[in-house]
């Protein structure tokens, strides 16, 4: 297809929210990045959840046809909703950005938030899937689902939710291909979505101030910029995770309906995006426990039924996210898949630490991560709840989350990057209440002083985050023109090299040993089947069972077998291709 009809189909897909986000936004209220970040929120969560149903009520039917067919309904529903009021309105620029002398800490936060978001989109539309939840979990997934037209039931995380994978086929659709690039942009925008979500939820419970100081520490984070453009999709449901908490904070200071259900369809969507969202269960519990009226004013004036909306809330949560978790026990008799590791958890006063831990790759920002958590949890305990609605809602979404991941999964620190568009909205709030208070101001020198160790300090950072934001810059440096199959091989290595073998190999070929990074990249439909457990005995006893086995000379596979044995194929990084029969066809045949 050519590439302006493959960018348009996309552009469709990454917009077609954007009528009901109009629609329930209200234009009284609407600021234009709010409306920007919900859209792109309702866009790809409501068009993959239509393609789920349509998938489940008929499989097989999944193609380019009916998802751009289901993506066009979307648009124009949304549109005719929003009729009258689909105006995105005028975005501030802010006054640092011209005149530096103005407010140069705030020039810096714009400098570091659009410099990350350039490498972050740049990252991902020059390399190929790289990373190893990509290649072995969602591009595979995607890849059936784009194939067959049908959500997959036999691979080991197809229990996983769909909103990732669902959103890759899409591109694979538009784009006519397997389009690696194309993919990559999804998970990328919706990380960029959520720097710009983190700052609206600043915005709204702070100013403007606060909501570049909450998106540049977001940009700034190394290891949210480092997972980004991955396709790692804790990083995407970060997204959710903050418009979840930023309309519930609305909800509870205007008492609107439309809040009350962005609340919970955006958190439905978090669930529908990852396993982990689940999370967010208990923290709408405890904010539909607050003590509240049964009948409240709103914005108007007018009094309006409370109990209503928090069966709204509710019931659109279970609207969202119920249907894959009821399908999931009903094709796997689970929720969820085994995936978490409880036995490796390390619920250790160490593990609390996690934000300062310099291991943990969470950088400066995680210090003000820490301290503006602490900070907000004394003020719930200071102050009154109408004072404390913002510290309310962050404590909700963030302590839940963080305690079930001391007790499950603390070996894993990425399963935080959900949270740090929340820690950061925080932290800006906390330098806001800090900074209005009298014992904190500061004379000219030293606000002069301050100010300038604040734009080195953001300049360091900024270097750290720009670092870790694009992969193998070395390699880029040296033939930034390189075609797909050289990109391949360098950033893959033997993996890619061996999956080109295999698809050579005779149609029906059962294959032991596999390596899991070499998965996406094999023709399934032809071979038979194919095992990524690894060999524990020579090729000749696997010959009942299995065609070729794959050995990692790294782990010390080979036993003196191999002196006598002649593999088809070695790669340079230690991947070993054998056949099970001496008498078996070569590759290609």
């Amino acid at each position: 297809m050519a590439w302006p009809a493959t960018a348009l189909l996309i552009w469709l897909g990454l917009s077609c929210g954007y009528g009901i986000a109009c629609w329930l936004l209200p234009a009284e209220d609407r600021n234009p990045l709010i409306l920007l970040c919900t859209s792109l929120g309702l866009s790809l969560g409501l068009l993959t959840t239509i393609l789920f149903w349509i998938a489940w009520l008929v499989p097989g039917r999944l193609n380019l046809p009916t998802s751009v067919a289901a993506a066009t309904v979307l648009a124009v529903s949304g549109l005719w909703l929003g009729r009258g009021r689909l105006s995105p309105g005028r975005f501030p620029m802010p006054n640092s950005f011209f005149n530096l002398r103005r407010d140069p800490l705030q020039a810096g936060l714009v400098l570091a938030v659009g410099l990350t978001a350039g490498a972050v989109l740049f990252n991902a539309t020059y390399w190929p899937y790289v990373d190893w939840d990509t290649l072995a979990i969602y591009g595979p997934l995607a890849k059936s689902i784009y194939q067959t037209g049908a959500l997959p039931d036999e691979h080991f995380y197809a229990a996983y939710p769909m909103l990732i994978p669902l959103a890759y086929a899409y591109t694979h659709w538009a784009s006519a291909g397997l389009d690696e690039y194309a993919a990559k942009l999804v998970p990328a925008l919706m990380a960029l979505g959520g720097v710009g979500a983190s700052g609206a939820l600043a915005r709204a419970a702070g100013n403007r101030r606060s909501a570049w100081l909450a998106a540049g520490l977001v940009a700034l984070t190394p290891i949210y910029v480092r997972w980004a453009s991955s396709g790692y999709t804790d990083v995407p449901a970060g997204l959710y995770f903050v418009l979840s908490a930023l309309f519930a904070y609305r909800w509870l200071r205007v008492s609107r309906w439309q809040d009350a259900a962005l609340t919970g369809l955006f958190a439905g969507l978090a669930m529908w995006t990852k396993n982990t969202g689940l999370a967010l269960l208990p923290s709408l519990v405890l904010l539909l426990l607050l003590p509240h009226s049964t009948s409240v004013p709103n914005h108007h004036g007018r009094q309006v039924n409370a109990a209503s909306q928090k069966a709204l809330m509710i019931a659109v949560v279970l609207a969202v996210a119920g249907p894959w978790y009821l399908r999931n026990l009903a094709v796997h008799q689970a929720l969820v898949p085994p995936t978490i590791w409880l036995d490796q958890a390390r619920p250790t006063v160490s593990s609390l630490m996690v934000w300062v831990d310099p291991t943990r790759q969470f950088g400066l920002p995680g210090w003000l991560f820490a301290t503006g958590l602490a900070f907000g949890l004394v003020q719930l305990v200071l102050r009154r709840r109408a004072d404390n609605i913002a510290w309310t809602v962050l404590a909700a979404y963030i302590v839940p989350f963080f305690v079930a991941w001391w007790l499950a999964a603390s070996y894993d620190p990425r399963f935080l990057v959900s949270l740090v568009p929340l820690l950061a909205a925080g932290a800006s709030l906390m330098v806001r209440e800090l900074a209005a208070r009298r014992s904190f101001r500061l004379g000219e020198v030293q606000r002069l002083v301050g100010t300038a160790i604040g734009v080195l300090v953001i300049l360091v950072m900024l270097v750290t985050a720009l670092d870790r934001a694009v992969d193998g810059k070395r390699l880029i440096l040296q033939d930034p023109t390189m075609d797909d199959a050289t990109k391949h091989h360098l950033r893959l290595g033997g993996v890619y090299d061996l999956a080109l073998t295999i698809n050579q190999l005779p149609v029906g070929s059962r294959l032991l040993g596999v390596p899991p990074l070499a998965v996406y990249h094999l023709e399934l439909q032809r071979l038979g089947a194919v095992s990524l457990a690894q060999a524990g005995q020579p090729p000749s006893a696997e010959a009942d069972s299995f065609d070729y086995v794959v050995y990692n000379l790294g782990v010390g596979q080979l036993g003196p077998w191999s002196l006598t044995a002649s593999p088809i194929q070695v790669t340079d990084d230690g991947y070993a291709l054998y056949p099970t029969s001496p008498d078996g066809p070569p590759a290609g045949q």
